[in-house]
């Protein structure tokens, strides 16, 4: 019996389908039994658990003949390493409760060194904690993965571009193919060995290569560009990897650049690749055919084009046709969530646009007192992938079948933003070290969700949003992430490339959430028993350092700046919180801090909104509250300004 960790990825996967080749008999262990259904029909004994319980790990290396141990290594991780340190020590416990006649643990090249290591630093201390076991141990270090370039593969399928972080692009760089790191960790575990060895796997290419090697897969040319030093950070928040996060990514590319990592420790055995780039890329692309992964992005905003489509809301008895434009990203290399959709009511004008690109916004440049645009922001906890931007589309139903002339609305925008991780949740669970995948697209820490929607915004304004044309409005952490974006300047966010989105002529929350920290510890008897969740939950969008939730709350906000904000037209004169008293996951007192604080800021006008009825979901579920909602600030605006005139 052989032990394999991580299975359910590429390097331990291809060390099982090797075991199970030769007739060899395969333990796994996984936190997704449903993840793990291939694996079980071949044979494969599968347990459910965690690599990091080391009571769990132990039990799964009792009575093997060898186990696979690997610390993955996600893209986005901090300074700290705190998941690093926990799944070290766990390993660590397992093994001396539990050791294996012999071992193979999957690390880095260069992994002996102490600093300048950025991301590999994990399989340092890996390596390091495993020196005092005696029993046999072979670390298999291979090169930067191949498959690393898929994210570039796709992107260079649209733009004919290979952009590379390695660099000069004459350089060769170690690297290796999934499937010979596989290939030799399954060997190790048959063959065995004696004493500690180290084993690098992979080959030498330069980045020229690597974009000839796309050209081949793609059948067209692609030229290869060095990315500059200095645009790393934003290509990389771009990309769904925040600041705090992409430090260790860029220390680690600095240190293969300066040819500070490479392969050659004296007395190590080295083993070429066998499986070449082309290969690699030639699978990934055949794939994209057979199953569209979550990297097959938009190319780019003018390449996005009108649609006839129908929505519906529950109150109307019809589907209610309109234009519309979905899923626009961003920018060109933006992540599946950095997107958002328009939707225009259809009419003979506006049908003229099906068919062609999306670049603007209907009557963009007109003149006219009232705001024309609603622009939307979705909830979902920070962190659910299945409540998207189309939330919107029961509201857009009511807005575009209403024939009153109350709320002339030309155009409903709707963002979408990364969001966080969900380990726990009940059909799309999501850990990028427990997975040992990493998906940028559900890691985002804050401040990477206002980011997106700052980004959202501004492309927006390219489409002709002004200021005071639009209505901003958002649901659960929707109307939070509205007034972090709108109440607090970028620069305190640390978002010094970002400019200020055009100034909306009112705000809505519904059914918000606001103070951080008391959703821990002040929810009152009525909601107490979702303290862990919510614990969770804002641990993973705010991180674990929780003195750092307080300036992320806009209830907690310096009532001083936002009339500053205010007085400066970055920040409108209206706002309207509403709140449900049916809520079951938001308590009532969330709207009333953040009321209590607006109130405080001059200029500002606050008002109680009265539309929100049942549990938490059902504004956006039956639309007709948020399109009441507008409908009344529409009015109220209408009055303000005959007033004004």
């Amino acid at each position: 019996m052989f032990f394999i960790a991580g299975i359910t990825g590429n390097i331990g996967g291809a060390a099982a389908e090797m075991l199970l080749a030769e007739g060899k008999q395969v333990r796994a262990l996984v936190r997704d039994l449903g993840k793990a259904n291939a694996w079980v029909e071949k044979g494969v004994e599968v347990r459910v658990g965690d690599l990091t319980d080391p009571d769990v790990l132990a039990a799964a290396l009792e009575g093997v003949e060898a186990a696979f141990l690997r610390q993955p290594t996600p893209i986005g991780v901090t300074r700290e390493f705190a998941e690093a340190k926990a799944l070290t020590n766990a390993i660590v416990e397992a093994l001396d409760r539990m050791p294996p006649p012999r071992a193979v643990t999957l690390s880095s090249v260069w992994s002996e060194q102490d600093r300048g290591l950025g991301n590999i630093t994990q399989t340092h201390m890996l390596e390091r904690a495993l020196d005092r076991f005696t029993f046999p141990l072979a670390i298999v270090r291979p090169g930067s993965l191949l498959e690393n370039n898929l994210q570039s593969l796709e992107r260079a399928d649209g733009t004919g571009v290979f952009d590379s972080f390695p660099q000069p692009i004459d350089r060769a760089f170690p690297m290796a193919a999934t499937a010979d790191v596989g290939a030799k960790v399954a060997r190790l575990l048959v063959e065995g060995w004696n004493g500690h060895k180290l084993v690098e796997v992979g080959s030498y290419y330069t980045p020229t290569e690597i974009a000839d090697a796309m050209s081949e897969a793609l059948n067209k040319p692609v030229k290869v560009r060095a990315m500059p030093r200095t645009r790393w950070g934003t290509v990389l928040e771009h990309m769904g990897l925040p600041a705090a996060k992409a430090v260790n990514w860029e220390e680690m590319m600095d240190g293969f650049n300066s040819g500070w990592i490479n392969f050659g420790r004296p007395g190590t055995e080295g083993v070429s690749g066998s499986t070449s780039p082309s290969k690699v890329f030639a699978q990934a692309k055949a794939a994209w055919f057979r199953e569209p992964g979550p990297m097959r992005m938009q190319q780019d905003a003018k390449q996005v084009e009108w649609q006839l489509a129908e929505v519906v809301s529950p109150h109307l008895h019809h589907p209610v046709s309109v234009v519309a434009a979905k899923d626009i990203p961003y920018f060109p290399d933006a992540n599946r969530f950095q997107n958002l959709s328009i939707y225009l009511s259809k009419t003979p004008e506006t049908s003229s646009l099906i068919g062609t690109s999306a670049n603007s916004l209907p009557n963009a440049g007109t003149q006219s007192r009232s705001p024309r645009y609603h622009v939307h922001i979705h909830g979902g906890a920070w962190r659910d992938p299945k409540l998207t931007s189309d939330s919107i589309e029961p509201t857009v139903a009511h807005i575009f079948c209403a024939t009153d002339g109350s709320a002339p609305i030309i155009a409903v925008a709707s963002l979408n933003y990364t969001v966080s991780q969900f380990p726990t949740s009940p059909t799309l669970p999501y850990d990028a070290i427990k997975d040992h995948n990493s998906d940028p697209s559900r890691e985002a820490i804050h401040p990477q969700h206002v980011s997106d929607v700052l980004h959202g915004l501004a492309l927006l304004r390219s489409f002709g949003l002004t200021d005071q044309s639009y209505i901003l409005f958002g649901h659960s952490c929707g109307a939070s992430l509205l007034f972090q974006a709108i109440l607090q300047s970028p620069q305190h966010y640390a978002l010094k490339n970002l400019p200020d989105a055009p100034c909306p002529a009112a705000l809505l929350g519904l059914n918000g959430l606001y103070d951080f920290p008391d959703l821990v510890n002040g929810l009152g008897a009525s909601h107490e028993h979702l303290r862990d969740d919510y614990e969770k939950l804002l641990t993973n969008a705010f991180g674990a350092d929780k003195g750092k939730w307080p300036a992320a709350s806009p209830a907690r906000f310096d009532p001083a700046n936002i009339s500053e904000r205010v007085r400066e037209n970055k920040a409108p004169r209206f706002v309207v919180l509403d709140e449900s008293t049916e809520d079951q996951l938001v308590p009532m007192n969330q709207r009333e801090k953040l009321e209590a604080t607006l109130r405080q800021a001059s200029g500002l006008r606050v008002i109680e909104g009265h539309r929100c009825t049942g549990k938490h979901a059902a504004p956006w579920e039956q639309g007709i509250m948020i399109w009441e909602s507008l409908r009344d600030i529409f009015r109220l605006l209408q009055e303000r300004n005959e007033i004004d005139g």
